[in-house]
């Protein structure tokens, strides 16, 4: 593990070696070309620095980490091609923009109609005003979610599937 391309303050982008680390993306050369150097070091994209101990301490920036309330411009499209005029998450589920909701309940409608059973239904619902992140508590570092912690988080969201 190495840093590179260090600021006055130590932080670098983490890099890392060796054959265990990855080997590549599988069947996209040009992408894997781009996150090795030629001496075969993977550039991670991630901030960090050697704190005095030597241990390595990654620099989380928040505004990379959580997503804006911008809507991509593909999300925009969509948006337009169903009716509507929003142009950020909070438009969508602060007045549960109607025309995104019924789109989002067809593409429901006709997975459900393909079911097998009950089971492989989706029953109910909900837009999220976040996406789940790491800073938010709803995954782990591994990009694992954290089940208890959405639970407990959005209790008020699932109770309402289960009441009336």
């Amino acid at each position: 593990m190495k840093l590179v391309n260090k600021d006055p303050d130590g932080n670098g982008e983490i890099c890392f070696w060796g054959r265990t680390v990855f080997m590549g993306y599988l069947n996209m050369e040009e992408k894997t070309r781009e996150v090795f150097d030629e001496d075969g070091w993977l550039h991670s994209g991630d901030i960090g620095k050697m704190d005095t101990d030597g241990f390595l301490q990654c620099t989380i920036d928040p505004e990379s980490m959580e997503p804006t309330d911008n809507l991509t411009q593909e999300a925009i499209r969509f948006c337009n091609d169903v009716g509507s005029k929003s142009t950020t998450v909070t438009e969508i589920v602060g007045q549960q923009d109607q025309a995104v909701y019924r789109a989002i309940q067809e593409g429901i409608d006709k997975v459900n109609s393909e079911a097998v059973s009950n089971a492989q239904r989706i029953q109910k619902w909900a837009v999220l005003p976040k996406d789940f992140s790491i800073l938010g508590g709803e995954m782990g570092p591994t990009m694992k979610i954290k089940r208890h912690a959405i639970l407990e988080k959005y209790k008020d969201v699932i109770e309402t599937f289960y009441s009336g």
